[in-house]
């Protein structure tokens, strides 16, 4: 399904999938891709009107379902399966193992949250584990991970971690756990972890999140090229270190 911010103009736009748990979005590639299970396991694309969708990747693990996620630095789908993570390319090409996280040994494995920090470039990977842990990696885009949350975390027990929305600017993550159904987070080394809402609704609902952000006061740093289709408007100054390449006109007020 697809919806306006608000939640107007809402309807489907891929039919014929079945046990679709997570979705992730390509904006600039114009393409959607989902997890979904219907008797075995499966990664499928389409546009973001839903048109041309079709299946990418085919496993016989049903696990699959909980996880996919994308990284627009190097044009990547990610998700992972039976205690691995993965990556491929958007077409399903490429597809290969790149972490071992060494939790295959349990009844549940679900790579249900995975997010991108575009600032420090590096993603963000969501594990629950045999029904009772949660376990939260980092990996930078050559696939260097490491650990930041393991299943001893104080506080409340946290069994579920259900997508994952980054804020970097903040220095924040946040997840849904549906056992008990509020939002929690950490800071992005993974101290400061908690909760930060209500219970939100009947148990075992919460399956997703995501983040619209506000504008911020302090500095944001563009690692990369920026191109701009329309008209840029900027409230304050700005500091160019290199070269401005501008295909197109450029009206800078007083």
């Amino acid at each position: 399904w697809s919806s306006s911010f608000d939640g107007s103009n809402s309807g489907s736009i891929v039919t014929g999938v079945t046990n679709v748990f997570q979705i992730a979005v390509a904006p600039y590639q114009n393409k959607i891709i989902y997890s979904y299970a219907p008797s075995d396991g499966r990664m499928g694309t389409a546009s973001l009107d839903g048109t041309n969708s079709g299946d990418i990747i085919t496993t016989s693990s049903t696990d699959i379902k909980w996880s996919a996620g994308y990284c627009p630095e190097n044009n990547k789908g990610y998700y992972g399966c039976a205690g691995d993570f993965y990556s491929s390319s958007l077409d399903g090409t490429n597809q290969g193992q790149i972490y071992d996280t060494g939790l295959q040994a349990a009844p549940s494995f679900r790579n249900a949250a995975i997010g991108y920090d575009e600032v420090n470039q590096k993603m963000y990977w969501g594990v629950a584990w045999d029904y009772a842990d949660i376990y939260v990696f980092t990996s930078s885009l050559d696939n260097v991970f490491g650990e930041i949350i393991a299943s001893d975390i104080p506080g409340p027990i946290v069994p579920n971690i259900n997508g994952m929305g980054i804020d970097p600017y903040r220095d924040r993550f946040y997840f849904g756990n549906s056992s008990d159904d509020m939002i929690y987070s950490a800071s992005l080394d993974g101290t400061n972890f908690g909760p930060t809402s209500p219970v939100l609704g009947i148990s075992d609902a919460l399956y997703g999140i995501a983040i619209t952000r506000a504008k911020v006061v302090h500095k944001v740093e563009f690692i990369n090229d920026v191109y701009v289709t329309g008209t840029l408007d900027v409230d304050g100054s700005v500091d160019i270190k290199g070269a401005l390449d501008v295909s197109g006109s450029t009206r800078f007020g007083n």
